[in-house]
Formats: C-alpha cells, sequence, structure tokens
C-alpha cells in the first residue's frame, strides 16, 4: 500500500512546487507599469490604469476603428464627459469581453460604446474555439503572455510594487496625420435585405458583453464608424437585427459621412479603412452631439477633482498641432 501512494505523493508535491514556481514567476514578469517600454502589451488601451479610480463615465470597446475614429478629448472639451478607448489593433470579441471586465475592476462607467467591426472578425468556428481556449489559458497564466520579459526584468518586478502612472493625455486615441483617398464615394452602402452572418463564438462573446453591462446597469450603445472598406449594408443589417433583438441602440455613422462632411479624399490614412486625425475629430463631433441628445452624462469641467483632465487637454492639444504643422511641412 505504502509502494503504491509514495508515487502519487510524490507527483502531488511535485505539481504543489510546480504550481507554487509558475505562479511565483507569474508575479515577477507581469509588467509593474502601464508603459510599452515596461513591457506592457497594447499599453496604450490601458492606459486607463493610470487614471484615478471611478472618474471615467465612458469606456469604448472594439478594434482598431475605436482609436482611429474617436478621440476622448475632444468630448470632454466639448462637453465635460471623460471617456478612454481600450480598443486593440484586430481584437477579437472575446478580448473585447475580457477588457470591459478588467476595465470595470478600476473604473464604474456610465456608458460603454462597442464599435461593432470586431462581431465579424472570425477564421471559422473551429479555428475561433481553438483561439479562445489559448487565450484564455494565457489570462490564467500571464506568464505565458509576458514570458519574453524575462531579458529587461528590473528590481521592481521582484519587489512586486504596481505603479500605474503613465498618463496617456489622448486617452487612448493614436491620431493619424496622413491621409490617403478613398475613391468611392459617399454613396457606399448600397441597399440590401442580405443580412452577413455572424460567427456563433462573436454571438457568444456579444452576449456575455450585453449580459455583463445590465448586470452593473451599464447603458451599452452599439456603433459603427464611418469606413466604406470594411463595412457595407449587410453587415449594417447583421448589426442592426441584433441590437433590435436585444433592444439596445444603434448608431451607424456610414450613412452620416456627407453629414458629418467628411472629405474621403483627404479624412482617412488608408483609403477608407480607417480615419485619420481629421476625420477622426469629424466623427467625434458628430457622436458628442448623439451623446448629448441621448444620454444624461455629467459635465464634469467644473469640478476640481477633475483639473487634471484640463491640463491633460493642453498636452493633446500640444501633440495634435505638432503632428498637423509637421505633416503640413512635408507637403
Amino acid at each position: 500500500m505504502k509502494r503504491k501512494i509514495r508515487p502519487l505523493l510524490r507527483c502531488v508535491i511535485f505539481l504543489l512546487i510546480l504550481s507554487l514556481f509558475l505562479t511565483a514567476a507569474t508575479w515577477v514578469v507581469i509588467p509593474k507599469r502601464n508603459a510599452k517600454a515596461d513591457g506592457m502589451h497594447n499599453a496604450r488601451a490601458y492606459g486607463y490604469l493610470a487614471e484615478k479610480e471611478n472618474t471615467i463615465d465612458i469606456a469604448i470597446i472594439g478594434d482598431s476603428e475605436t482609436y482611429a475614429s474617436f478621440s476622448p478629448m475632444e468630448l470632454w472639451k466639448n462637453y465635460g464627459y471623460t471617456g478612454f478607448i481600450c480598443g486593440t489593433s484586430a481584437q477579437h470579441l472575446e478580448d473585447t469581453y475580457g477588457t470591459l471586465k478588467q476595465f470595470c475592476e478600476y473604473q464604474t462607467p456610465k456608458l460603454v460604446i462597442l464599435e461593432a467591426n470586431a462581431m465579424f472578425r472570425s477564421s471559422g468556428l473551429y479555428s475561433d474555439i481553438e483561439r479562445v481556449f489559448f487565450r484564455e489559458i494565457e489570462k490564467a497564466m500571464p506568464l505565458f503572455e509576458y514570458h519574453d520579459r524575462w531579458k529587461r526584468l528590473s528590481p521592481q518586478d521582484f519587489t512586486g510594487r504596481v505603479e500605474y502612472d503613465c498618463i496617456d493625455p489622448l486617452k487612448g486615441f493614436y491620431p493619424t496625420y496622413y491621409s490617403k483617398e478613398w475613391k468611392g464615394g459617399h454613396d457606399y452602402m448600397k441597399k440590401t435585405d442580405k443580412v452577413r452572418p455572424i460567427q456563433s463564438v462573436n454571438l457568444y462573446y456579444f452576449d456575455k458583453i450585453v449580459e455583463f453591462c445590465r448586470e452593473r446597469k451599464i447603458p451599452l450603445l452599439v456603433t459603427s464608424a464611418p469606413a466604406p472598406v470594411n463595412w457595407n449594408y449587410q453587415k449594417h443589417n447583421a448589426i442592426k437585427r441584433l441590437t433590435d433583438k436585444y433592444g439596445l441602440p444603434y448608431l451607424d455613422m456610414n450613412f452620416s459621412s456627407k453629414e458629418m462632411d467628411i472629405d474621403w479624399s483627404h479624412d482617412s490614412r488608408d483609403g477608407g479603412d480607417h480615419m485619420n486625425v481629421y476625420g477622426a475629430l469629424k466623427v467625434t463631433s458628430f457622436l458628442g452631439k448623439y451623446l448629448d441628445e441621448k444620454y444624461d452624462l455629467p459635465d464634469h469641467r467644473s469640478d476640481k477633482k477633475y483639473a487634471n483632465w484640463e491640463r491633460d487637454l493642453k498636452d493633446y492639444q500640444d501633440i495634435l498641432n505638432r503632428g498637423m504643422k509637421k505633416q503640413t511641412s512635408k507637403k
């Protein structure tokens, strides 16, 4: 009997030691500052970690259409709304859901805005399931995500002291100043009754996002930024059908590019896939008017607790002015 127990006991002890080692190693390699230079992946999207807790009222989630199309500091300047963009390039909806959950560990938003382009990002059912499986492992054991940081470890990584102190005055916005023309004009939304299918994994995580927001009584607004290269009427129909099913508002700005005065020869960085800074200012202006009409969001501009946002506004405007001036000098 003892001979049977000893190997089992050794196995248990080995697994326990391995578990302790992996836990300790994970804690060491996780970045202790929210800066790209310190190894933080997608540092721009996690800039909210440096903001004061429970001061951001609008969470904007999704893929690159978010940080290319919306500028939270314009909402602050014109309405006193505090917002942050948590979008990342080519983001999948399971990560959108995870990002929202993590955001709400630090903030209590009064509105979540989901940009819908990520709803159609799929490699097929089996590939999606495989990707989600491995992504869950990474989230459960961040050692696998940050294993390459061992070359850049500092004494702070071993002390465990976390300092999320890298303030982003752009609040997740990524302005680009160059232009590439979209030659198709404003009439790219060709009406059809066809509906673009949404893969089941994305439908599952959309449901999780809706459920998460409803449990916390956070209004959810679904939007589509102007993007003639990757958006069409079939996708609009799919999102409209889905939002109607859940009783959610849906703002498809692809029908309003003319109203926004988007200049497709100048306001896109890549021929109609994403806005550049000039297009983003117009899109954000349109969004701000919509939010002002539809939602009762607080204006914090006269609140001394938000004085840092006025300082960030100055830095934001300096960044944009320098970028625009530099681009002009190249012409």
